[in-house]
């Protein structure tokens, strides 16, 4: 049972690691945002200067980025779905690995006992056998001694 346990600890600790990972991608996403906010609020100081062309090549160089930034987390959080489902299935087949494994036990188990109760059984048997045979043999003892009393008087 101890190495289930090592691998769900395995397991736990993988899944703190994903999701710490997750929760960075994310933090970093907003601080994104962030940074696009103010980037946005400098373009519309470029477009008094520049012109709307570069602001507009500003923003979807931006969206790119971010783009790819979405591509990248939903690819993540799709990993991290089969991973779970993986490990579920894998928690599946040792549950019933083991709850075979228990059956089987059980059944040797019944089966030792009932062989060993067929040959106490079996002893048992042949003690009344012999209890058997010694009562003939001292029945007929008895009759020889019977017989030679007879034979005496």
């Amino acid at each position: 049972m101890n190495k289930y346990s090592n691998k769900s600890e395995d397991w736990l600790q993988d899944e703190l690691i994903k999701r710490e990972i997750f929760f960075e991608k994310l933090t970093s996403m907003q601080e994104i945002q962030e940074e696009i906010r103010l980037y946005e609020e400098e373009t519309d100081l470029l477009e008094l200067r520049e012109g709307k062309k570069l602001v507009e090549k500003s923003l979807d160089s931006a969206i790119e980025f971010l783009l790819g930034q979405i591509k990248e987390t939903t690819s993540s959080i799709e990993q991290l779905k089969l991973e779970k489902q993986r490990i579920k299935e894998t928690i599946r087949k040792k549950k019933n690995d083991l709850n075979s494994k228990l059956e089987i036990e059980k059944r040797r188990k019944i089966v030792k006992q009932r062989d060993k109760a067929l040959l106490q059984s079996a002893e048992k048997d042949k003690e009344i056998e012999n209890l058997k045979t010694q009562i003939r043999t001292f029945s007929k003892e008895i009759e020889q001694e019977f017989s030679k009393l007879q034979n005496t008087n």
